[in-house]
This record gives C-alpha cells, sequence and structure tokens, in this order.
C-alpha cells in the first residue's frame, strides 16, 4: 500500500480540498485465500485515513478468475466497506434500473450507484433511468424534439 498512499497523498496535496477525491478498489479477487473483503476492508480504512472522500467498490479483473454472473453480487462489498469503514462508496456492476438504484440507496447498501456498461450500450441512459422513475430531464436545445419520444409509439 505504500505507492498507491504516495500517489493519493501527492494528488491529495494539489487538489482542491472542496472537490472529492474518489478511489476505486476491487473488494475481492475471487482466488481462494486471496485478496478477501476483510483486506479491502483495510485498504478503504487507509484511504479514509488518507483524506479520500468516497470508495468505488468492483471485484475481480486482477486474476484469471472471473466474478458469478449474477446480478448486483458486487452490492454486499460496497455495504460492508461504507458499514465497517463509515465512508461513502459507490456501487457497480450490473446495476440496469433506476429501482435497482433507489433501493440500494434506501437500504443504505451504498451512497451511489455508478453504471459504465449500460452507458456503452445506451449513451442517454442517465435519461431514460430518470423518466423511469418519474424524473423528466431538461433536453439541450438541439435534442428537443427527441425529448418527447416514446419507442412504443412508434411501428417499424
Amino acid at each position: 500500500m505504500r505507492l498507491p498512499l504516495e500517489v493519493f497523498a501527492a494528488i491529495r496535496k494539489v487538489w482542491p480540498e472542496e472537490r472529492p477525491i474518489v478511489i476505486r478498489i476491487s473488494a475481492v479477487n475471487w482466488e481462494t485465500g486471496e485478496h478477501e473483503i476483510e483486506d479491502a476492508v483495510t485498504v478503504a480504512r487507509m484511504f479514509k485515513e488518507a483524506g479520500a472522500d468516497a470508495i468505488d467498490v468492483s471485484s475481480g479483473m486482477v486474476t484469471n478468475k472471473r466474478p458469478p454472473d449474477t446480478s448486483l453480487f458486487q452490492v454486499p462489498f460496497a455495504e460492508k466497506i461504507r458499514c465497517q469503514v463509515s465512508i461513502p462508496t459507490m456501487a457497480v456492476r450490473n446495476i440496469e434500473s433506476g429501482d435497482q438504484m433507489n433501493t440500494i440507496i434506501e437500504n443504505e447498501q451504498a451512497d451511489f450507484c455508478v453504471v459504465g456498461r449500460g452507458h456503452m450500450y445506451d449513451l442517454y441512459l442517465v435519461r431514460h433511468i430518470a423518466r423511469e422513475i418519474g424524473h423528466e430531464m431538461q433536453w439541450p436545445d438541439q435534442y428537443g424534439r427527441g425529448a418527447n419520444f416514446r419507442r412504443d409509439n412508434y411501428k417499424l
């Protein structure tokens, strides 16, 4: 942890205090007996003590072992770090709907939900999820005509 903490300290020194720094960590590497959630809690605690504002909790992708392909399997990692370290966390992976996001946040399993692959599939995912949960976002002027589009109204 010496190198990551030294890099973080150098960034924290020059980064404006009013702007957050979020650290992304791998909670587990899916190899038995190697990097486990308890290790991630320790890593998160070290970054909190160094001045991190939040932890983005991912897993895997550091060995050839692959994580389970089940829905929301990483949320418990974010929840455990959030509870044990008392630092805001971000939940990631397989989060697909506004209802899932709201449930995760309402249940205090994480403070933020981050969607990466969904944005690769649908560049307007945030707008679609906002509409899904009853919040209409203002469109940029050049896209105003698309604001009222509803796929089910059109037959191709």
